[in-house]
C-alpha cells in the first residue's frame, strides 16, 4: 500500500464574494476583508465555512515503500479545478492511504465542496474505499478536546515544525502574489506530517526502529538531493 501524505490551502472565495455578499467593484484584499467582518459580526469568528474557501495549493507526499516524493500538483498559475483533478487522478492510480493532520474536519470536506462546485471527476475517491489516517485525531484519540497542533507535535518529536510561515499568513501571502511561497509553506506541512506518522507507525508496531531510521535517511536525502531552497531550510532547521 502506498501512502499519500497531503495539506491544502486556501483563501476566502472571492467569487462567491463579488456574487451573493454584494461585493463586486471591490479590490480583492477589500473583498476578503469583508467576508472575514461579515463571518466575525454573524459568528464571532472570522474562518470562513468550509464551502468558502477556495483552494490555491495541495501538497503531496508519496510514499511507496521504494521511493518518495514530494510536490505541489500544478504550478502557481495553475487553476483550482486542475489542481484538484490532478489531487483525485493521484488518489486513484494505486491503491494508496491518505495521511493528514486535520484532514477529517478540513482539507477532505473543503476538496468535497471545491470538486463539487468545480464538476472535478472524483470517482475514484468517491468509489473506492481508502484507508484514511488523520493523525490529529488519532493521536488524541478522537477527543477535539485533546488535540495537539502540528506545530507543538512536531517539535516535541525534534522536528522542524513551522518555519518561516503560518498558516494566518496565507491569505497576506496571496495578496503579496507570493503563491509560490505558499506551496512551499505547504510541502514544509507535509513534510512535518510525514515525518509524525512515521513515529507513528513506529510507536503502534507498524514498522521497526531501524525501519524508522531507513525512512528518515531516505527524507533527509530526498531534500538534499532536491537542492530547493525551501527543502534546505527545512533540512537545516530539522539537523539544528
Amino acid at each position: 500500500m502506498n501512502y499519500l501524505v497531503f495539506d491544502i490551502e486556501t483563501i476566502p472565495d472571492l467569487d462567491y464574494g463579488k456574487q451573493f455578499l454584494n461585493l463586486d467593484g471591490l479590490e480583492e484584499a477589500d473583498i476578503g476583508r469583508a467576508m472575514f467582518f461579515q463571518q466575525l459580526q454573524k459568528t464571532g469568528t472570522e474562518f470562513l465555512p468550509l464551502n468558502l474557501h477556495k483552494i490555491i495549493a495541495i501538497s503531496v507526499l508519496t510514499d511507496t515503500g521504494s521511493n518518495l516524493e514530494v510536490e505541489s500538483l500544478g504550478s502557481k498559475e495553475s487553476s483550482e479545478r486542475s489542481m484538484i483533478q490532478l489531487f483525485y487522478d493521484l488518489v486513484g492510480a494505486n491503491e494508496n492511504c491518505l495521511v493528514t493532520w486535520n484532514g477529517l474536519l478540513f482539507d477532505l470536506p473543503v476538496l468535497n465542496y471545491r470538486a463539487l462546485f468545480n464538476q472535478v471527476d472524483a470517482a475514484s475517491y468517491w468509489q473506492n474505499e481508502l484507508w484514511h489516517i488523520d493523525l490529529k485525531d488519532v493521536l488524541a484519540n478522537h477527543n477535539t478536546k485533546a488535540q495537539g497542533s502540528l506545530d507543538s507535535v512536531a517539535k516535541s518529536l525534534s522536528l522542524p515544525g513551522k518555519l518561516n510561515v503560518s498558516g494566518d499568513q496565507v491569505w497576506d501571502l496571496y495578496l503579496e502574489g507570493r503563491v509560490e511561497d505558499i506551496r512551499n509553506y505547504c510541502e514544509h506541512d507535509v513534510l512535518n506530517t510525514y515525518l509524525i506518522f512515521i513515529h507513528y507507525q513506529a510507536m503502534i508496531g507498524k514498522i521497526t526502529n531501524d525501519e524508522l531510521s531507513t525512512r528518515i535517511h531516505s527524507l533527509k536525502k530526498l531534500l538534499l538531493d532536491t537542492e530547493k531552497q525551501h527543502f534546505q531550510l527545512f533540512l537545516s532547521a530539522w539537523e539544528q
